[in-house]
């Protein structure tokens, strides 16, 4: 039996955690949520997903933090991750990161369904290689 793919969503904001692992759920993945990088850490120690979508900006520990904090841990190091971000600043903060892909906010309900039922919208994103998953990702 394989496994589903498995995304963690880490996100501080509630309602955007919940559409994207609504949104995830909905498609098919596994998905386990954090509201910031210390949970995802603790997420980490029990289960390890395929993909990790990480927000930047968040209270508690922001995801440069734990992204620093992931690649020091050898069993975790390898799980790619989606930056999600408001940020105009995000692109020279998220290369330096070792990021597969950059996913855009706001994402809302309307624009997941616009997706799910093929229509594009300046959120949409293929994964790609780099993340070793396949298929639509939002």
């Amino acid at each position: 039996m394989t496994r589903r793919c498995a995304v963690l969503v880490v996100e501080d904001d509630d309602a955007v955690r919940e559409v994207f692992a609504d949104l995830l759920a909905i498609e098919g993945f596994e998905v386990e949520t954090a509201a910031n990088g210390l949970d995802a850490l603790e997420v980490l120690e029990t289960w390890h997903p395929h993909l990790i979508l990480l927000d930047l900006d968040m209270p508690v520990m922001n995801g440069l933090a734990f992204r620093e904090e992931q690649l020091r841990r050898d069993a975790i190091a390898h799980i790619p991750i989606v930056v999600v971000s408001a940020s105009r600043d995000v692109t020279r903060r998220w290369d330096g990161l070792g990021a597969s892909d950059f996913i855009p906010k706001p994402c809302d309900r309307e624009t997941g369904r616009d997706h799910q039922q093929g229509r594009p919208h300046a959120g949409a994103h293929e994964r790609t290689d780099k993340t070793g998953v396949t298929g639509e990702l939002l």
